[in-house]
């Protein structure tokens, strides 16, 4: 089952993937959207893990166990607007332009940085 430590590493290797994407991100812009929200939910899960939520099953699950810590409280709306936006772009083609790419990346940096300061990892 994956702890705190692998969850971190998925989104580093995921944040890795933002930096490389950067120069292309205004002809594609849903990827960024996307890919903002898959590394918060590793921040998320990371974080679960640390409270013996090792195995989450599916979205519904992680956002039902949101409200249950102050750490995820304070996310909580950030990381659904991540989450219905990335599904925005996956199921319904939905595009974006470069506000609400940003707004993305400011969501994501808020959760990012919440759970890192929440896992006792330099932000």
């Amino acid at each position: 089952m994956p702890d705190a430590a692998w969850h971190v590493a998925k989104a580093s290797r995921f944040e890795t993937f933002l930096d490389a994407i950067s120069p292309i991100e205004q002809q594609h812009p849903e990827w960024a959207v996307i890919v903002h929200f898959y590394t918060a939910l590793h921040y998320v899960d990371g974080f679960y893990a640390t409270k013996g939520h090792t195995r989450i099953a599916g979205h519904r699950r992680r956002r039902q166990l949101l409200p249950d810590f102050e750490e995820t409280r304070t996310i909580e709306g950030s990381y659904r607007l991540l989450e219905k936006a990335s599904q925005e772009a996956r199921y319904e083609g939905a595009t974006f332009d470069g506000s609400q790419v940003e707004r993305s990346k400011r969501l994501y940096v808020e959760v990012r940085t919440t759970l890192r300061r929440a896992l006792s990892l330099a932000p």
